[in-house]
């Protein structure tokens, strides 16, 4: 796959990690503002339309914080799909089976002689 093909996932899932990340800082400032209303109102004077407000800005935040959980998903098949299209011209610059090979080698060379000890 030709390098250009390759970058435009890339480049389209970090401006969508970046999107995601200003609502995530916009979520944060709404629910902090949320919160506030909710400390600074005191106990006896509470009124139903402030728990209507603070019902409302959690709604807000908690639809912002869906929208973002999606956008991170499409991230996600973004980045495996670069993946995949860089995998193939990869092959041929590993041996053996990676790091699960060499694990097992160092497990069988770490582990103690039964044969020594007997």
């Amino acid at each position: 796959m030709p390098r250009r093909t390759v970058i435009k996932p890339i480049v389209t899932a970090r401006k969508k990690t970046e999107s995601v990340q200003t609502e995530i800082q916009q979520a944060e400032s709404d629910l902090h503002e949320t919160n506030a209303l909710l400390l600074e109102t005191p106990v006896g004077q509470v009124t139903r339309a402030d728990v209507q407000e603070a019902v409302d800005r959690s709604v807000k935040v908690e639809e912002q914080l869906h929208d973002a959980a999606k956008e991170l998903e499409v991230v996600t098949g973004l980045l495996r799909a670069a993946e995949a299209a860089v995998a193939p011209d990869d092959a041929g610059n590993r041996s053996g089976e990676g790091a699960d090979s060499v694990l097992r080698h160092m497990r069988q060379g770490s582990a103690p002689d039964t044969d020594a000890a007997q």
